[in-house]
């Protein structure tokens, strides 16, 4: 029986997404030389959760390409606040604009395979709305990103005690 090796591909992207977007951890590196008077534990660098770098935890945004058997795919992941929603019209079915907290801006176009996740559940395009916390990983073509996983989520509630001004 031979297998396709296209499915392979596209999980492999997915992984290789869902790491960048869900916070792949990697261990710091640790140093064979310690100060005078360090103990044998700071020695080793405290090796362990607290002193991993969470890279995805904190990538703003960034694209990469992906390799497979009929063409290379460039994938764009973004995290940011969703400043723009144009609802599903004849043709289209709706955008959605995110600002990461660095400035940068994208607009990310739904389409049939777009994958929408709100506050945790499944849920369709247009339930995102301006204001929310989302995370899109998208295919990138000439000038149009489309969406194929998007997760959006209410922001935090204000801490307790603190006061807004309008």
């Amino acid at each position: 029986m031979k297998l396709s090796r296209t499915p392979v591909v596209v999980v492999a992207g997915a992984a290789t997404a869902s790491l960048l977007i869900g916070g792949v951890a990697y261990a710091s590196s640790t140093s064979s030389t310690a100060a005078p008077g360090a103990t044998a534990k700071q020695a080793q660098g405290h090796r362990g959760h607290h002193h991993r770098l969470a890279l995805g935890a904190r990538a703003e945004h960034g694209e990469f390409t992906v390799h497979s058997r009929k063409a290379d795919r460039v994938l764009d992941v973004q995290r940011g606040q969703v400043t723009a929603v144009t609802p599903a019209s004849t043709g289209t079915a709706g955008t959605v604009t995110l600002k990461s907290k660095d400035g940068f801006l994208a607009t990310y176009a739904y389409t049939a395979i777009s994958h929408v996740r709100n506050n945790g559940s499944r849920a369709a395009g247009s339930t995102v709305t301006v204001g929310e916390l989302a995370r899109v990983l998208a295919v990138k073509s000439g000038g149009t990103r489309s969406v194929l996983r998007l997760a959006a989520h209410a922001p935090k509630a204000a801490k307790a005690g603190s006061t807004t001004t309008s």
